[in-house]
C-alpha cells in the first residue's frame, strides 16, 4: 500500500488525500470506506436527498412547459451520477429520459420519477454501491465486455453497453474476485 501510494504521489499531482480506512470519507458524493477485506462505495446520501419532480395533476399527456423541461433535465443530470457509479440498474432509464428531453411530455416526467423511485429503493436495500475486493496486481487481468443493439430502437436508435472488469487470473480457472 505504501509502495502503491509513494509511486502515485510521485507520478501525480495531487492537492488533496483522504484516506478511507476507520470511517467513511465523502468525496464528490460517494461514501468511501475501507475494510480488512474490501472497499465499499455507495452515494447514499446523495440518493436519498434527490427530490422528485412536482407534476400538475392533470391527466392525460402534454408537451412540458420549458420550466418543468428545465427541472427534469436538471433531475435527470443529477441522476446520471449515481447511475454510471453505483446503481447502473437504472443507467439506461436514466439516459432514455435525456434522449427524451427534447420532446418531453408530462409521462417523461413521471416515468422519471418512477425511475427515482427505484434508484431510491434499490439503495435503501444496500443494493446502489459498489464492492472491490482484493486482487493479485501482480498478476493482473483486464476483461472487456460489449453488448450492443444496433439500429433496434425504436426509429432505428442504437444503445450499447460496454464494462471493463480488473481481475488476476485466477478468475480465469476459478470463481473469484473481480472489480468492475
Amino acid at each position: 500500500y505504501l509502495k502503491a501510494l509513494d509511486d502515485i504521489k510521485k507520478n501525480f499531482d495531487i492537492k488533496e488525500w483522504k484516506e478511507a480506512r476507520s470511517a467513511p470519507v465523502e468525496y464528490l458524493g460517494q461514501n468511501i470506506q475501507q475494510f480488512d477485506e474490501k472497499i465499499v462505495k455507495d452515494m447514499s446520501n446523495y440518493i436519498q436527498k434527490l427530490e422528485p419532480l412536482a407534476i400538475p395533476k392533470e391527466t392525460g399527456s402534454r408537451d412540458v412547459t420549458e420550466d418543468e423541461r428545465s427541472d427534469l433535465r436538471s433531475l435527470l443530470y443529477k441522476m446520471r451520477w449515481p447511475a454510471m457509479k453505483v446503481v447502473p440498474e437504472v443507467a439506461y432509464d436514466v439516459n432514455r429520459g435525456t434522449q427524451e428531453l427534447h420532446r418531453a411530455t408530462l409521462e417523461t416526467m413521471r416515468e422519471c420519477n418512477r425511475v427515482l423511485s427505484r434508484m431510491q429503493d434499490l439503495d435503501k436495500k444496500g443494493e446502489a454501491r459498489v464492492t472491490f475486493k482484493p486482487i493479485d496486481l501482480g498478476d493482473p487481468v483486464l476483461i472487456s465486455c460489449l453488448d450492443a443493439s444496433r439500429g433496434n430502437e425504436t426509429g432505428r436508435k442504437s444503445q450499447e453497453a460496454f464494462v471493463s472488469l480488473l481481475t488476476d487470473s485466477k478468475a480465469l480457472k476459478e470463481e473469484h474476485n473481480v472489480n468492475m
